[in-house]
C-alpha cells in the first residue's frame, strides 16, 4: 500500500448484523469494526432511526413520547459513536507506533466508516436548521451521485469503475456491486462537501463587504460636516431658519407657561374688582418678564415680529381658563351639596330598614322556640309508645323461641335413632362386599401377573434388536459425517481465501477513494448525532 500502510486481512463478522441477508449498511474501516467488536456495540446500534422505525419498536406512544424517545435514541448513539471514536483512534496511534511512526497518525490519512442505507441516509447530509426526525429518503443515493457527477466533470461511477478494474485485474477477483456503491458515494459526498465549502467561503467574503460598507457608512454619519455637503445652499439656509424660529418659541414658551401656573392659583381665588386689580397686575408682571427675556437672550430684532399676536393669544388663553376654573369650582359646590343629601337620606333609609329586620328576626326566632318546644312533646310522647310495643313484642317472641327450641329437641332426638339403625344396616352390608371383592381382586391379580412376564419376555426381545440396529446406523452415520465434515473444511478454506482475496481488493479501493476524499466521516457522524439530539431537545 502507498504511504507504508499495510492491507489487514478484513474478515466481516456477519453476527454483527440484525440479518446475513440484504443488510442495510457496512462499516468500510476495519479498525471501526474492531472498535465495535471490543465496546461490545453493534454496528446496527450506530445508525440513525426514523421516527416511523422508533414507533414500530415502541407502538402505542403518542406524538410527544414518540419525539422524546428519538432524542433519547440519538444522544445514545451520539455517545456511542464518541466511545467508537476515541478506541478506533487509540487503535490507530497504536498501529503507528508498532510501525515506527512515533510522531502520530496526525500526518497520514486516518481510518473512515461509512454507513449506507437503502432506507436511511447519510447522516453526514442531514440539514442542520430542519428537524433531525425527518431524515432523507432511499433517493438519496442516486441525488448524491447525481451532485457528485457535477463537480469537475467525471462521475463517480466511471472513476470507481476504472479503479475497481485495475484492482480486479491485479488481485484475479470480482469487486462486489456494494463495495463500487460505497466509493461512488463516498466520492460524490467528497464533492458535495467542496462545494458547500465553495459556497460558505463565498457567502462569507459577501457579509465581510456588507459589514465592511455599513461601517464606513457610520463613520461617515458621525462626521460633522458630512450632512451639511450633502444639502445645497438654499436648503442649509432653510434648515438654519426653521432652527432658530422653533428655539425661540420653546424660550419663550417656558417660562411664560411656569408663571401663568404660579398666578393662575391665587386668581382663582378672588372675584370681583380684586380679580381685575390682579389681572391687571398680572398682565404688568408678563410684560415685564417678557422684556426681561427678550433682553436676555439678544432677540430684539424678533420682537417687533413675535411680541404683539403671543401676548393676545396669552391674554386670551388666560381669561378662558379663569372663567373654566371659576365654574367647575362652582359645580363642584353644588355636586358636593347634592352628594350630602343624599347620603343623609340613604342613612335615614338604612336605619329604618335595620330596625324593622332586628324586629322581624326577634319574631321569627320566637315563633321558632314556640313550635320547637311542642315537636318535642310529640317526640317524648312517641317514644314512650314505641317502648311499650316494642317490649310486649319482645316478650311474645321469647314464648315462641321456647316452644320452637322444644319441638326442635323432640325431632333430633328421633333423627339420632333413625340414623343408628341405618349405619348398622350399612356396615353389615359394607363388610359383606369387601369379602367378595377382595376374592375377585386376588383372582383378577393371578391373571394378570401371568400376562405381563409373557408380555415383558417379547418386549426383552425387540430392545435387543432394535439396539443392535441403532448401533449399526450410528456407525454409518459417523462415517458419513466424517466425509462431509472434510468436504465442508476443504470448501470453508477455499472460501476462506476467496473471502481474504475480495476483502483485500475493496480495502485497496477504498484507500485509493479516501486519499482522494480525504473525508472524516466517523468523526461527522458523532458530532451529526450530538446535533440531532440537541435539536430535538429544542423541538419537545
Amino acid at each position: 500500500m502507498a504511504g507504508g500502510r499495510r492491507s489487514p486481512n478484513l474478515i466481516l463478522d456477519l453476527n454483527n448484523f440484525e440479518e446475513e441477508s440484504g443488510s442495510r449498511y457496512v462499516l468500510t474501516s476495519p479498525r471501526s469494526l474492531e472498535a465495535c467488536a471490543l465496546l461490545r456495540i453493534r454496528p446496527v446500534e450506530l445508525l440513525p432511526k426514523s421516527p416511523e422505525e422508533v414507533a414500530a419498536q415502541h407502538p402505542g406512544v403518542s406524538a410527544v413520547q414518540l419525539d422524546g424517545l428519538c432524542g433519547e435514541y440519538e444522544e445514545e448513539r451520539g455517545r456511542r459513536l464518541r466511545l467508537c471514536r476515541e478506541l478506533r483512534e487509540k487503535l490507530v496511534r497504536k498501529e503507528w507506533e508498532v510501525m515506527g511512526h512515533r510522531d502520530g497518525p496526525s500526518g497520514a490519512p486516518k481510518s473512515h466508516s461509512l454507513l449506507l442505507g437503502s432506507k436511511e441516509t447519510d447522516p453526514l447530509k442531514a440539514d442542520s436548521t430542519a428537524c433531525p426526525t425527518s431524515l432523507c429518503s432511499h433517493k438519496w443515493a442516486h441525488d448524491c451521485l447525481m451532485m457528485g457527477a457535477l463537480g469537475d466533470g467525471t462521475y463517480p461511477e466511471v472513476e470507481v469503475t476504472q479503479v475497481a478494474r485495475e484492482l480486479e485485474r491485479g488481485a484475479g477477483v470480482t469487486i462486489s456491486q456494494r463495495d463500487k456503491k460505497i466509493a461512488a458515494l463516498m466520492l460524490a459526498k467528497h464533492r458535495d462537501d467542496e462545494l458547500a465549502q465553495q459556497r460558505k467561503a463565498r457567502a462569507q467574503i459577501a457579509w465581510q463587504d456588507l459589514v465592511t460598507q455599513e461601517k464606513r457608512l457610520k463613520e461617515a454619519l458621525n462626521k460633522p460636516g458630512w450632512f451639511s455637503q450633502q444639502l445645497g445652499p438654499n436648503q442649509r439656509r432653510t434648515h438654519r431658519t426653521l432652527y432658530n424660529e422653533k428655539r425661540v418659541e420653546r424660550t419663550l414658551e417656558g417660562p411664560v407657561h411656569e408663571h401663568k401656573i404660579r398666578r393662575s392659583g391665587y386668581v382663582g381665588l378672588q372675584t370681583g374688582p380684586e380679580k381685575k386689580l390682579e389681572m391687571s397686575r398680572c398682565k404688568t408682571d408678563h410684560e415685564k418678564c417678557l422684556a426681561e427675556l427678550w433682553a436676555q437672550q439678544n432677540l430684539e430684532p424678533y420682537r417687533e415680529m413675535n411680541y404683539q399676536p403671543l401676548e393676545e393669544r396669552m391674554a386670551r388663553a388666560f381669561k378662558i381658563r379663569l372663567m373654566k376654573e371659576l365654574q367647575n369650582k362652582k359645580n363642584l359646590q353644588v355636586k358636593n351639596q347634592y352628594e350630602k343629601l343624599r347620603h343623609t337620606r340613604l342613612k335615614e333609609k338604612a336605619d329604618t330598614q335595620a330596625q324593622a329586620e332586628q324586629e322581624f328576626k326577634r319574631m321569627s326566632i320566637q315563633q321558632k322556640e314556640q313550635r320547637s318546644q311542642e315537636h318535642y312533646g310529640q317526640l317524648v310522647e312517641e317514644r314512650n309508645k314505641g317502648l311499650k310495643e316494642k317490649a310486649a313484642k319482645e316478650e311474645e317472641q321469647i314464648m315462641l323461641n321456647q316452644i320452637r327450641a322444644e319441638q326442635q329437641e323432640r325431632e333430633k332426638k328421633q333423627y339420632k335413632a333413625l340414623l343408628a339403625k341405618m349405619t348398622d344396616r350399612r356396615s353389615r352390608h359394607a363388610k359383606d362386599s369387601l369379602i367378595k371383592s377382595i376374592q375377585i381382586k386376588a383372582e383378577r391379580t393371578k391373571e394378570i401377573n401371568s400376562a405381563k412376564q409373557r408380555v415383558h419376555k417379547l418386549l426383552k426381545q425387540k430392545v435387543e434388536e432394535e439396539d443392535e440396529n441403532h448401533k449399526r446406523e450410528i456407525e454409518h452415520g459417523i462415517r458419513k459425517k466424517d466425509l462431509k465434515s472434510d468436504r465442508l473444511l476443504r470448501e470453508k478454506v477455499a472460501t476462506i481465501e476467496e473471502g481474504k482475496k475480495i476483502a483485500n481488493a475493496s480495502f485497496q479501493m477504498r484507500e485509493k477513494i479516501r486519499e482522494r476524499t480525504k473525508c472524516r466521516t466517523f468523526d461527522q457522524m458523532a458530532r451529526q448525532a450530538e446535533l440531532n439530539a440537541s435539536l430535538l431537545r429544542h423541538t419537545s
